[in-house]
């Protein structure tokens, strides 16, 4: 009988709902930082469907994604399933899914500079009408063939 492999792999494209803030570990290193990602599908009669998903970050990759990321933003993160269980104040255990993040991926350029700072910093766009060799604006009608 041949060996049947299992796979534990996640991929999600949502929006960012909340960054939350990150924690020191014992040894003073940055802990994980955890996001909370919205997905959308449709189904019959056009009808919408959301579920929000917390997913976890380690390492440089959360740094990355805390100095980048802004609420809202469109990504695609891929990652693990990881279940952890916490004990209630009556003594009962609650099971807790969530998504290990492994890889990340900003679906649309991030509104944060390299500094973190807020704003587009791009040049506002020429919106007048192109001009001729003459330095004359054209008039856009000339381009039609007819």
């Amino acid at each position: 009988m041949a060996m049947v492999r299992s796979v534990n792999r996640v991929m999600l494209v949502g929006r960012v709902g909340s960054i939350y803030d990150r924690r020191e570990l014992p040894n003073h290193k940055p802990g994980p930082l955890n996001i909370s990602v919205a997905t959308q599908e449709a189904y019959r009669d056009n009808k919408q469907r959301s579920d929000w998903h917390k997913v976890t970050f380690w390492g440089v990759l959360a740094d990355a994604i805390e100095k980048y990321l802004v609420v809202g933003a469109l990504v695609a993160i891929e990652g693990a399933l990881r279940t952890t269980q916490k004990r209630n104040a009556d003594g009962s255990l609650s099971s807790y899914v969530n998504v290990e993040g492994h890889q990340f991926t900003l679906l649309v350029k991030s509104p944060r500079d390299k500094e973190g700072r807020e704003g587009d910093d791009e040049e506002p766009a020429d919106d007048s009408e192109p001009e001729d060799e003459s330095g004359k604006e054209k008039d856009p009608d000339d381009d039609i063939p007819f």
